[in-house]
């Protein structure tokens, strides 16, 4: 296998069995700070992402969304749609004046870092989603991802869901959710501490291994750390969240 497929097996997103996912087309509540986000790479290729408020004017994404990752270049002029449905318009648009991601995913590519933020030109006024970190996530827990995925009408919201099925320090793993390309940077969220949406993770691509002569796919999300956390509220630099 070569670095190009590596590259590729790491950001793919798979449909799981049968595509369970289903249109959100009236957006509300923590769904307004959900929205699409477009994006250039360095040779001005347009792209489009998911993302998620976290502060009145920050969005959590995935890093490949703000970042080529390898040792490659940041992405740039980046538009953020809070809350687009297929019953809104492609107004209002903030656009992004400041971003960060980790070195491991902008020097190494560490799907394990495939996460980060942007920070918008002006607020939104919809508040954000609270976002955390929790050790004890396992399978008993229940992860809502929602997002833009590029197979379906562009600005149209879906959402999917399933169990966790497997965890590690810096991943969650589910086998049943479906999601493809555009729902990248997909806030991951569970009710399972609380009666309102905490974002554990953001959605960054899918695996396949071998096992058993055969192949198991999963989805993958880019978990939030106690170390991710310190960096993000360091960044963002607002006593009122962290």
């Amino acid at each position: 296998m070569t670095s190009d497929d590596d590259d590729e097996l790491r950001r793919r997103l798979y449909i799981l069995g049968s595509d369970t996912r289903w249109e959100i087309t009236s957006a509300y509540s923590h769904l307004l700070k959900i929205g699409y986000l477009y994006f250039q790479d360095s040779s001005g290729s347009g792209h489009g992402c998911s993302a998620a408020l976290v502060a009145s004017n920050v969005i959590m994404t995935a890093g490949h969304c703000i970042h080529e990752g390898n040792g490659g270049n940041w992405c740039s002029n980046f538009k953020f749609y809070p809350g687009k449905t297929s019953s809104t318009s492609w107004t209002p648009v903030y656009y992004g004046y400041s971003w960060m991601s980790f070195t491991g995913w902008t020097e190494d590519g560490d799907t394990d870092w495939d996460i980060g933020l942007i920070k918008l030109s002006s607020s939104p006024n919809r508040g954000f989603i609270n976002f955390g970190y929790d050790t004890s996530i396992d399978e008993d827990w229940y992860l809502y991802c929602v997002g833009y995925p590029g197979d379906k009408t562009s600005g149209t919201m879906w959402a999917t869901s399933d169990s966790v099925y497997d965890t590690y320090t810096n991943i969650l793993q589910t086998d049943d959710s479906d999601t493809v390309d555009g729902q990248s940077g997909s806030p991951c969220y569970s009710y399972k501490k609380s009666s309102y949406p905490i974002m554990f993770a953001v959605h960054s691509g899918g695996n396949k291994y071998w096992s058993w002569f055969s192949y198991n796919y999963y989805n993958r999300h880019t978990r939030i750390t106690s170390s991710k956390y310190s960096s993000f509220c360091t960044w963002i630099n607002d006593d009122s969240l962290c």
